[in-house]
């Protein structure tokens, strides 16, 4: 009994040395996901610690204010008590308090009215203010200061805990890449162990070589079609209980990091003023730079997984779902056709949708967005002429740019299949038009759904401070500089609905069908 224990633990040293890196690999991306639950929690605390000295800043900020106006003869009702409602009216209050008072000082000087001693009064009571608004906001920058001791250094690092809040989206995201790849790599484990485990012929020594790989073998069944080998690989239990545990933290994460918009809003130190440049687009390239990185890594496990096994493995029932689109898609080409007269029509459907109107309550049609914006007023003063226009100046440039390359590439694709196959020349410069700007039309696209996240949540859990102060003083405070309404203000209609969808399916299609 001895001598046939030995034999199989010699037999199965393979096995039991693949379950072990199965089981490695697991621990790795729970640790990994354990960690990232600890650092979201310790922001988590020290934002909380951050925003309770932050608010009794502002209210003895709100407080000096009261007795800084008072002094100064202007009444005062509408700000006390300001700081019990909400932080947004504090930050309405400072923001006007910046822009307004160098309008303001400036007014008073070329005042020709006044005394000396009046003029030497104001200029104190303004310098006052902003030495206020300066020592506000050193308070406020030293309220999420936190001094951390590290190994080996004798001074302590001082460390903002909203700079780490900003930082933390690409934590997480790295992190996620990781434990993803992780997850591959512990998937081909567990399809060569399964192999191995599958080549037993005694079914005795199967089940305990099963056992000594404590249960990750699944099923391996090879499918041959148009003489190309497929492995289907079927795990040995639909939920595995350390997959649950893994999904359990992964959905951890993701509430953990959703509920941390709820106490830290970012649009409060990142403006949404621009849509390509700002730090939002930074973290969607991040998100774009991180995914294809993943996807890579993802793609040369399976290939080395297919080189050990002489064919591509799959799951079983991803590949009969393949399966059965890939004969949907089939029967779908025969009844429309050749694949390019779908494309066609589509993309003529999404530039059909150019005439309907994409924004209400003031309705704009989708091709104003390639046209120069008509001003809804223009005000005209002895000093300057404000100019309101229906969309912020910036914001309707880049929307112009983007509808614009989306324009050009649905007209790429709509000409390979409105012109006839004689024209081979326009046919092929369509082509490569199209097969360039699939990409940038997908990276685009996914940017200004990203943007249009961040308004929508900047409407409606936080307050429009910024965008408001832009509307009425002009963009960065500049009075005579054409303003328009924010973009939050807007809500986009079914056709740009429809529009988004057809140029995002388009998109995808080309840059798959160019990728093969």
């Amino acid at each position: 009994m001895q001598q046939h224990t030995s034999g199989i633990t010699e037999k199965g040293s393979d096995e039991v040395r693949f379950a072990e890196l199965v089981w490695r690999t697991f621990k790795m991306r729970a640790l990994a996901m354990v960690i990232t639950l600890g650092a979201i929690a310790v922001t988590w605390s020290t934002l909380e610690a951050g925003f309770a000295k932050a608010h009794q800043i502002d209210v003895a900020f709100l407080e000096r204010q009261v007795q800084l106006l008072t002094n100064a003869g202007i009444k005062t009702d509408a700000i006390e008590g300001l700081a019990d409602r909400t932080e947004s009216g504090v930050a309405l209050l400072i923001g006007m308090e910046r822009r307004l008072l160098p309008l303001v000082a400036l007014a008073s000087v070329d005042d020709k009215k006044q005394t000396p001693d009046q003029a030497a009064k104001e200029r104190a009571f303004y310098r006052t203010v902003q030495a206020e608004l300066e020592a506000y906001d050193r308070k406020r920058r030293e309220a999420f200061l936190v001094e951390l001791s590290l190994p080996y250094l004798v001074t302590r690092v001082s460390v903002n805990a909203l700079a780490v809040a900003d930082i933390w989206p690409v934590c997480v995201l790295v992190i996620l890449v990781v434990v993803a790849l992780l997850r591959s790599q512990q998937h081909c484990y567990e399809v060569i162990l399964s192999s191995c485990v599958g080549a037993r012929r005694d079914s005795r020594e199967r089940a305990r070589v099963l056992a000594r790989s404590e249960f990750y073998a699944g099923t391996l069944r090879a499918h041959n079609e148009h003489g190309e080998v497929t492995w289907l690989y079927e795990r040995p239990l639909t939920v595995l209980p350390a997959t649950l545990f893994l999904d359990a933290l992964l959905v951890a994460i993701v509430l953990a990091s959703l509920a941390m918009l709820g106490r830290y809003d970012p649009t409060a130190h990142h403006p949404t003023q621009s849509i390509i440049f700002s730090y939002y687009s930074l973290l969607w390239c991040l998100l774009v730079a991180a995914t294809a990185a993943g996807w890579m890594a993802h793609k040369y496990y399976m290939q080395r997984l297919a080189d050990a096994l002489g064919g591509r493995v799959e799951s079983q029932r991803l590949f009969w779902l393949r399966a059965s689109l890939r004969r949907w898609a089939t029967r779908m080409v025969r009844t429309f056709g050749v694949a390019d007269r779908l494309l066609g029509i589509v993309s003529i459907v999404a530039l059909s949708t150019l005439a309907m109107p994409w924004v209400q309550p003031l309705v704009i049609r989708g091709y104003k967005f390639l046209w120069r914006q008509t001003p809804i007023s223009v005000t005209s003063t002895a000093d300057t002429t404000i100019v309101l226009l229906p969309i912020d100046p910036r914001i309707f440039f880049e929307m112009r740019l983007h509808v614009a390359v989306a324009c050009v590439f649905l007209l790429a694709c709509a000409l390979r299949w409105l012109v006839p196959t004689r024209w081979n020349v326009v046919k092929r410069a369509s082509s490569v038009i199209e097969r360039y700007l699939a990409y940038v039309v997908l990276f685009a696209a996914g940017n200004f759904f990203l943007y249009e996240l961040v308004v929508w949540y900047q409407a409606v859990m936080t307050d429009l401070a910024q965008p408001v102060m832009d509307l009425l003083l002009g963009p960065g405070g500049d009075i005579s500089a054409p303003r328009g309404l924010p973009l939050a203000l807007y809500s986009p209609t079914v056709y740009f609905g429809v529009f988004s969808v057809c140029l995002i399916a388009l998109a995808a299609r080309v840059a798959s069908r160019s990728k093969s």
